[in-house]
């Protein structure tokens, strides 16, 4: 009997989800590092990639793998800018008047 035939036990995924403690141990040491990743994003105006954004945290004696920060900011949508790609990391005050025109 193939593993297709057998309905889906989605109770057992609510279970899961809503109890802490049947999580994995890949998915509780996740959530405790998802926060400093996006931490160090914001530190550096989300300018830096997963190997610098590594780097950072292995710094601060957090002893994380390369491919567990590249995996996080995939979650969480993170992206450092690319190498021909401007930094713009002053941003205007949409508030404030424009200087007048000579």
């Amino acid at each position: 009997m193939a593993h297709a035939d057998r309905p889906v036990d989605a109770s057992g995924l609510c279970r899961q989800a809503a109890d802490p403690a049947l999580l994995s141990d890949r998915a509780k040491r996740d959530a405790e590092r998802r926060p400093e990743s996006q931490r160090v994003s914001a530190l550096k105006f989300e300018v830096h990639g997963a190997r610098k954004a590594c780097r950072q945290l292995n710094r601060e004696e957090s002893e994380v793998a390369r491919c567990t920060v590249e995996r996080l900011m995939a979650e969480m949508e993170l992206a450092g800018k690319g190498r021909d790609q401007p930094v713009k990391t002053t941003r205007p005050d949409p508030a404030a008047p424009y200087p007048r025109d000579r």
